[in-house]
Formats: C-alpha cells, structure tokens, sequence
C-alpha cells in the first residue's frame, strides 16, 4: 500500500549519513553470496 511505502522512505531516510552496522553488513554480503552461489548451481 502507498502508505506503507512512504513509512519505508520516510525511515530511510531518516539515517542519511549513517553507516550499516555489522551485522547488516554481514547480512547483506551472505544474501548476496548465496543469490550468486544459486545462481552458479543453475
């Protein structure tokens, strides 16, 4: 819904110059290495 959308942007942006902690990171990094590793399976 549009109003979900807008708390999602607003929330964003609401940390501008924020750095990711750690543990984003770590999250982030592992999806992306699993998305490629599937990838490579297929």
């Amino acid at each position: 819904s549009p109003k979900e959308e807008e708390e999602m942007s607003s929330h964003s942006n609401s940390r501008p110059n924020m750095p990711w902690s750690n543990g984003e990171v770590k999250t982030f990094l592992s999806l992306v290495a699993e998305e490629r590793i599937q990838g490579e399976l297929d």
